[in-house]
């Protein structure tokens, strides 16, 4: 059986422990699965986005902050660890772990 639990906050953690292995941002999909397993559901989204973007005036010299909307795929994943345990809901975005967020208790199949 996974023996697993999310980390920190009612409603937001950083990392998620599956068995002694330890999940945190910036690991991806392949990484999560290797020590997870698989997720119980997997949501797929399209999220948009807007950066900042520096742009130089070569003439003037002059930096000028630019808008951009940039469009990234997202999945969510959860994970029900059964009654006695908190979910975890993972996002990742273009593959990269984002964040971590604890949901209630879960539930049994």
């Amino acid at each position: 059986m996974l023996v697993a639990s999310c980390f920190a906050g009612v409603t937001q953690a950083e990392n998620l422990r599956c068995g002694n292995q330890l999940v945190t941002q910036g690991q991806t999909r392949l990484e999560v699965r290797a020590k997870c397993g698989d997720p119980g559901d997997i949501a797929h989204s399209t999220l948009v986005r807007s950066s900042g973007l520096d742009r130089r005036n070569n003439l003037r010299r002059a930096v000028r902050s630019v808008e951009e909307t940039v469009i990234v795929e997202a999945e969510d994943w959860i994970y029900n660890f059964g009654p006695h345990r908190l979910m975890c809901r993972l996002r990742f975005v273009n593959g990269i772990l984002e964040s971590v967020q604890t949901m209630g208790y879960g539930f049994n199949y």
